[in-house]
């Protein structure tokens, strides 16, 4: 049992697997084929981050694109998150299989 969990972390620990935490607001989001959001930071830096089905019901469908857009409450919202920073590995369509994308972890709007 131990040796399982030890090899566990240090799989985990090589693979980059530990969440990073995020603070900020929300100031776009959507997506045609992937759900993303944007947020802005208190320093003014902005996070492209995809939500591969973790964030909440956000988003509205958008006939004009055939994709989703942000709801109109949704925006400007205060949000804390987790997220990781991988290889795409094919989720998102666009960039490539070993492009670094930011993957939202859990997500939280703050009230």
């Amino acid at each position: 049992m131990i040796k399982k969990s030890i090899c566990l972390v240090l799989a985990l620990a090589a693979t980059g697997a530990q969440a990073a935490q995020l603070n900020g607001r929300i100031v776009g989001g959507g997506g045609v084929d992937d759900a993303f959001l944007d947020v802005q930071t208190a320093d003014g830096r902005q996070w492209t981050l995809y939500c591969v089905d973790r964030c909440g019901d956000w988003f509205d469908d958008d006939a004009e694109s055939g994709g989703l857009r942000l709801k109109r409450g949704i925006r400007n919202q205060r949000i804390t998150l987790e997220y990781q920073t991988q290889p795409n590995r094919d989720r998102i369509a666009g960039p490539g299989s070993d492009d670094p994308l930011h993957f939202i972890q859990r997500a939280r709007l703050l009230r």
